[in-house]
């Protein structure tokens, strides 16, 4: 299985104006450098919270649909990452005679209700179609994301993103003697509850 990022965010959680704020900057010098740590926070916790912030686009790649060996209309759901889930764009798949397909909606019914792991399952009386034989044989599009503005995500995950830039912006050396780098503990006490339940 495989997850890739097709359609960026547009928007970041947290403003220039915002991290300049926080770093108590009031000149322009820096407005490039601090524009890329706001990036690279953002997707750092991202990945330590294993969620989609901003809304976003992927597609998620199985090598085939779940099989369950004792029941043959089964009721096996797949999981999608990064959530939250906000909608799902289609579901493609490769048949037995090596043709890609488009799964009809009405095979599949879409949990989106949570904040935590979004869900495809099938509609009642229907079953997953047989795959050919191949790698990242089903392809899932989805959208993730708490919204399209920052003020969509949570205040705590947006102060974590701004105590990361901070602490990027003054330790910009990979090593220091003596001393070691990781994420901030107070980010981490703010994010640890947003974390998702379930890893990519």
């Amino acid at each position: 299985m495989g997850l890739k990022l097709v359609v960026p965010p547009l928007v970041e959680p947290v403003t220039l104006a915002d991290a300049k704020a926080h770093l108590r900057l009031d000149t322009d010098g820096d407005d490039a450098y601090v524009s890329a740590l706001i990036t690279a926070a953002r997707e750092r916790v991202e990945l330590f919270l294993r969620r989609a912030l901003i809304t976003q686009t992927f597609e998620y790649t199985l090598d085939r649909f779940p099989v369950n060996a004792y029941l043959i209309y089964t009721t096996s759901f797949i999981d999608l990452p990064r959530p939250p889930l906000r909608s799902v764009g289609w579901i493609k798949y490769i048949d037995t005679a090596g043709s890609q397909q488009i799964l009809p909606p009405e095979t599949y019914v879409v949990d989106a209700s949570s904040n935590e792991m979004g869900r495809v399952a099938l509609a009642w009386n229907q079953f997953w179609p047989i795959t050919r034989w191949s790698i990242n044989a089903v392809v899932i599009r989805f959208v993730a994301g708490y919204g399209d503005n920052a003020a969509d995500v949570p205040q705590a995950i947006r102060q974590g993103i701004l105590i990361e830039i901070s602490n990027l912006y003054e330790n910009r050396e990979d090593i220091v003697i003596g001393q070691t780098f990781g994420m901030a503990p107070l980010s981490e006490r703010l994010l640890w509850p947003y974390r998702a339940l379930t890893a990519d």
